[in-house]
């Protein structure tokens, strides 16, 4: 097997110009990661509660299998649906 040396003092200009800004992008690439802290975890949502009843109406007469309106007035003090 024949073995290749990179000598730089041999390369024209062009390729040496060329390894050098590789080599220089790869270390400063690498460094950025490197260095930057992770970032922070969102915070913990809060817990949900349940909404307050003001009040709940209905029609008088309720019997199954009919249509009828039931009204609720209540408040949700977390804003959850």
């Amino acid at each position: 097997m024949r073995r290749i040396k990179l000598n730089m003092a041999r390369l024209h200009p062009g390729p040496k110009l060329a390894v050098s800004l590789i080599i220089i992008v790869l270390l400063l690439g690498s460094a950025c990661t490197l260095l930057s802290p992770p970032p922070e975890p969102p915070p913990p949502e809060p817990e949900n509660q349940p909404p307050v009843l003001h009040s709940i109406t209905a029609e008088r007469d309720v019997t199954t299998s009919t249509e009828r309106q039931i009204s609720c007035a209540a408040a949700d003090a977390d804003g959850g649906a």
